[in-house]
């Protein structure tokens, strides 16, 4: 297998989340975290919209990871509404001057999660969203569209394995050493 490289990307200084936002593309899917609310958000026009396309607090916000096929960005809350900020992939240029951890010999390896539930009904749930279902789980709002009755929907990631950290790795066991969210995608049964 070819070995490659992933550079991870850190602001320096801890950032209020509209402020990191700023540094997003328009329309990235995030999954963010609130006291009140758990799910998919789009950032869009400087704001988190949610499936009832009402914006979300950000000074609620306590974890947020947004995502796609070339980016992805993370922001933890730390202290007095300002989190740290971790950048990986094809980063935008103000991003670029950041300080970097570049983690070589690694092996690619694409990989899934199943997303509890499934659609039940041929209907869209709202404009730009499906609702997958599931007794024992409840509702989870997914920002897909016209998902087919029963299929499901899996979150597509790509997983870096490299040398284990300290002794394991010493001895030459690999590990998982960072994951990278890439999409959503509809999987049919």
């Amino acid at each position: 297998m070819n070995k490659i490289s992933l550079t991870i990307h850190y602001c320096q200084d801890a950032l209020q989340l509209n402020d990191a936002c700023t540094l997003l593309p328009q329309n990235m899917l995030g999954l963010v975290y609130t006291p009140h609310h758990s799910g998919f958000v789009h950032y869009r026009e400087g704001q988190l919209i949610g499936e009832n396309e009402h914006p979300i607090s950000m000074q609620s916000v306590y974890e947020v990871r947004f995502f796609s096929p070339d980016f992805e960005m993370r922001w933890l809350h730390k202290d007095a509404g300002k989190g740290q900020v971790v950048c990986l992939g094809k980063v935008p240029a103000t991003i670029q001057a950041w300080p970097t951890e570049t983690l070589a010999d690694l092996t690619a390896i694409p990989n899934r999660y199943l997303l509890w539930g499934q659609q039940s009904n041929k209907h869209s749930y709202k404009p730009g969203w499906s609702l997958l279902a599931e007794a024992r789980i409840g509702r989870l709002p997914v920002p897909l569209e016209n998902l087919s009755v029963n299929s499901s929907v899996h979150l597509h990631t790509c997983e870096y394995i490299g040398m284990a950290p300290g002794l394991a790795g010493a001895h030459g066991n690999r590990a998982v050493v960072e994951e990278c969210w890439i999409e959503l995608k509809e999987s049919r049964q």
